[in-house]
């Protein structure tokens, strides 16, 4: 671990520890975590290696930030939660730009996109994240991306990587690789990727229901350089075929991903620089309720989706003095949706569920900052427009059932054009007060518009966007957008052995999109001859959360460190003394690691308390305590070769996380309506080679 001192447009950054972390739920991990302070928005960068990798996306990385968690409603379908907020309200990029998932319950999410390549790391903000960061940043924003300057180098080189992972488990296996052909003026690079699962269990022994997966990616990209100006591209193809996704109604038959990204960045004058991006993804994907678990056949539904998007920015920095620099910036992203349902065992449904939706965003901000000896302040404004549109529906069955018919007819006849305009402000400052102490206020107001699903969702469907509570809900084109208004206190310590943070947030959100028992007559009706429960209905209500973290880093001799972190977050409606749903529970972490020569080692326990503030209104019930254990130990030869061996879950302990989803699997290990339970007691296997 070292203290590092980096000087970037006259800010000075602190890059107080470079530490091995390792995860919740995996054995500890080689993860090199680089908190950045002194400037006027604290964030932590985490590196990753394809070697370190052991999840087949990188939610395990992702949970050893403190406040971060991970719902999971599959082992491909993950939700980070952050403060008590996330899916839509917790945008992730991949690669700078985002990427927009056809599945209208995130069975795609962002992160499943994040590929093992070179040179990638996590970008997390902590606290109120600044307007640069995007626009809909309601609960801040995590970004997988790469650090493309370490692809390019002094010399002309060819070198490559090699990972093969496997577990004890269900012939689990993660393998990736690359290759990049380098110089100082240019790079180019390949990488493959394939990961698969047979099968989970639990510390139970039991088969964890739908735990299966398996999927393949390769991706291309190059960038060119000279002393002006960067240019750089990429296209990244994935292909997800047979997956579980137990917390949701149907799992996956396929996904055919591709996703684009170019970018070009030059310097104007030496005060003024000039950034352009261009990106987009296509989606292709197919779901079904009958294909990996029972299903009567007139039930049987396969849900066919589509989606495509494209967007762009230009950004341009200017330093106005030695202490202050501003940022302009505009930016926009079209969204387009389609999704048909049909029954192919029987032949005789068809609905048109979501037909061509359309979600337009443009936005532009501003940003400035200053920067003193002993203080940094950085404020920002963002102004939003997001406009979205629909077009008529049908359903196979509206002519033998009036109460469809109704459905149909309203929605076709109903005014679907929506638009929402906001602006948000954002205010960060950090403070020295005394010899390695800093304090940090932030405060904010920040917006998001409703997403397609909670507008458009015509008929009572298990269409949930992610929440996986298990009901079925209705949309309402009278929604209005969240509105988050945000304020954070904090202190760090820091001096070179040494390094600790603490954080006390408050989030009032106005017009929070809950559902609500549905008072829609038709909808009602239609649900009950389906023989469901009344569905809930998309509204506006308030709500608050708080809570704190806290981290220390304690680097005692060269050879040994120790970290810890936790975090405590609680969520209320304000109308009624009714707790948000799926809340993280409180949580701590403790992890010392040892390294010297090519040897290193660690482990990691983890504390996770019951949470019993649920949502009665969701069904949601409470869980119990639980705590993990995880070991590993690695040897790294001179010649580029890596042997690593791990233990996640040591003592086999049955749990179930709060924030896994809830089981919708018939005749399985766990009784449908009942919380999943996590992998038990799993060995794996790294060999890596780099060259």
């Amino acid at each position: 671990m070292s203290v590092l001192f980096l000087r970037r447009q006259g800010v000075l950054c602190r890059a107080l520890f470079c530490l091995s972390a390792v995860s919740a739920s995996v054995a500890a991990q080689t993860i090199e975590t680089i908190q950045v302070h002194g400037q006027s928005t604290p964030m932590t960068k985490v590196p990753l290696a394809p070697s370190s990798a052991l999840s087949a996306d990188y939610r395990d990385a992702l949970s050893t930030l403190p406040g971060v968690t991970v719902n999971s409603n599959g082992p491909l379908t993950a939700l980070p939660q952050y403060r008590g907020l996330f899916g839509y309200r917790l945008p992730v990029d991949v690669d700078h730009a985002p990427v927009i998932g056809a599945g209208p319950n995130a069975m795609d999410p962002p992160l499943s996109h994040a590929l093992p390549l070179p040179a990638q790391q996590i970008t997390f903000y902590a606290g109120v994240a600044p307007v640069s960061a995007g626009a809909e940043t309601l609960a801040g924003k995590l970004s997988v991306s790469q650090n493309t300057e370490a692809l390019f180098s002094d010399a002309r080189r060819l070198q490559g990587n090699l990972t093969l992972q496997a577990t004890n488990q269900g012939n689990e296996r993660n393998h990736s690789g690359h290759v990049l052909l380098s110089d100082d003026n240019y790079y180019a690079a390949m990488t493959a990727m394939e990961q698969r699962a047979d099968a989970r269990f639990d510390g139970n022994n039991n088969a964890i229901p739908n735990g299966f997966y398996q999927r393949r990616a390769m991706n291309l990209q190059g960038g060119w350089r000279d002393a002006q100006q960067t240019l750089q591209w990429q296209y990244n193809n994935l292909n997800t075929d047979a997956s579980g996704t137990p917390a949701l109604a149907m799992d996956i038959e396929y996904i055919d991903a591709q996703w684009y990204r170019a970018s070009v960045e030059r310097q104007l004058s030496g005060n003024h620089s000039l950034s352009v991006r261009w990106f987009g993804n296509t989606n292709q994907h197919g779901m079904n309720n009958y294909q990996f678990r029972p299903t009567p056949n007139n039930k049987a539904r396969l849900n066919t989706v589509d989606s495509r998007a494209l967007g762009g920015s230009v950004a341009l920095l200017s330093r106005l003095s030695d202490s202050s620099t501003m940022q302009w910036g505009v930016e926009t992203l079209a969204a387009r949706h389609n999704s048909v349902i049909t029954n192919p065992l029987m032949g005789t449904l068809q609905i048109d569920n979501f037909n061509d939706i359309q979600r337009d965003r443009y936005s532009l901000f501003g940003q400035w900052e200053f920067n003193a000896d002993s203080w940094q302040l950085q404020v920002g404004t963002r102004a939003t427009r997001v406009e979205a549109q629909a077009d008529d529906v049908s359903h196979s069955m509206a002519m033998m059932m009036p109460a469809v018919a109704g459905l149909v007819e309203r929605f076709n006849t109903a005014n679907k054009e929506q638009s929402f305009q906001f602006v948000d402000a954002t205010l960060n400052l950090v403070w020295d007060w005394s010899d390695g102490w800093q304090g940090t206020l932030d405060a904010g107001v920040k917006h998001r518009a409703p997403e397609y699903s909670t507008l458009y969702t015509w008929l009572p469907l298990g269409i949930s966007g992610g929440l996986a509570d298990g009901q079925n809900y209705l949309g309402n084109l009278d929604l209005n957008e969240e509105q988050n208004r945000q304020l954070n206190l904090g202190i760090a310590h820091a001096r070179q052995d040494l390094q600790f943070t603490a954080q006390l947030f408050y989030q009032d959100i106005a017009d929070y999109i809950l559902g609500e028992p549905s008072q829609d007559t038709l909808a009602n009706q239609v649900a009950m001859m389906m023989g469901n429960s009344v569905p809930l209905q998309w509204q506006n209500i308030d709500a608050h959360l708080w809570g704190l973290e806290a981290g220390l880093v304690w680097q005692w001799t060269s050879q040994w460190s120790f970290e810890a972190n936790g975090a405590l977050t609680r969520g209320k409606r304000d109308d009624r003394d009714e707790p948000l749903y799926r809340i993280a529970p409180a949580n701590f972490r403790v992890a010392v690691q040892w390294q010297q020569g090519g040897w290193s080692a660690g482990a990691q326990a983890q504390w996770i308390a019951a949470q019993t503030d649920v949502s009665s209104l969701q069904l949601e019930t409470p869980s119990e305590a639980y705590s993990l254990v995880d070991l590993h130990g690695q040897y790294r030869w001179s010649n580029g070769l890596l042997l690593r061996l791990s233990v996640s879950n040591l003592f086999d302990t049955a749990y179930q996380s709060h924030l896994a989803g809830i089981n919708r699997v018939a005749d399985a290990s766990v009784p449908v309506g009942e919380r999943l339970y996590g992998r038990g007691r799993t060995v794996h296997g790294t060999l890596s080679w780099q060259w």
